[in-house]
């Protein structure tokens, strides 16, 4: 799937994947229904908070230094992973797949684009919609159909990506909704801990499928 809709990012992917399974240095998990990987042979610190993609980010630009390829990025994110003590250890692939190329590899950033009289917000809007269905129905088999996720919640995961891809590129109001916010609004006996134990790295990551996605589409139609 991100072969298709965004080739380098998938290449990434694919290369940490086979680094991992090649140096040992790191294992593969999956925590709330996506793929993980954690440094070996150490305590995985999951009762702790995941680290977030900016300081996440911010950290490898520090001990990484000019490593350029995926082993030598991956051995460095392993140092700072066993080195800190305030994050869970448990890293999202995509995450770790993200960050590297944000450092290393030049791709332009497509995260925003302008509404302007090519497109009307109307027509933008329904693109939106469409691709969170699409999303919806091409995910739903893994979540819904493996019984990770009840159907209604499911749902309501994809109105509030919807609802954020709205505010973040038709709005443009340069600040990321809360989805644990947006979905409490849905749902609301939620709880934070709720969220975070058991929808916070599912949404997420949905979101960041549809976003791209979106950025895609978007860009075909103008």
């Amino acid at each position: 799937m991100y072969n298709e809709a965004d080739p380098s990012l998938g290449k990434i992917l694919r290369n940490i994947k086979l680094a991992v399974q090649g140096l040992h240095n790191f294992k593969e998990v999956e925590r709330f229904g996506e793929p993980c990987v954690v440094p070996s042979a150490c305590g995985t610190l999951e009762h702790l908070p995941e680290v977030d993609l900016s300081e996440l980010e911010k950290q490898m630009r520090y001990h990484a230094h000019c490593a350029e390829h995926i082993p030598a990025l991956l051995a460095q994110l392993s140092v700072y992973l066993r080195e800190q003590t305030q994050h869970s250890r448990i890293i999202p692939l995509m995450m770790a797949a993200m960050v590297f190329r944000s450092l290393y590899y030049d791709v332009p950033d497509d995260r925003e684009i302008t509404i302007d009289d090519q497109f009307t917000v109307r027509d933008a809007s329904a693109i939106l919609h469409h691709v969170c269905c699409r999303v919806m129905n091409e995910t739903e088999p893994k979540y819904v159909g493996k019984k990770k996720v009840e159907s209604h919640i499911f749902k309501k995961y994809f109105e509030v990506i919807e609802e954020n891809l709205h505010a973040t590129i038709i709005q443009q109001d340069g600040e990321r909704m809360s989805f644990f916010t947006s979905l409490k609004s849905l749902m609301p006996e939620l709880t934070e801990k709720e969220y975070k134990k058991n929808h916070k790295s599912r949404v997420e990551y949905l979101a960041r499928l549809a976003h791209k996605r979106a950025v895609k589409e978007l860009k075909k139609s103008m």
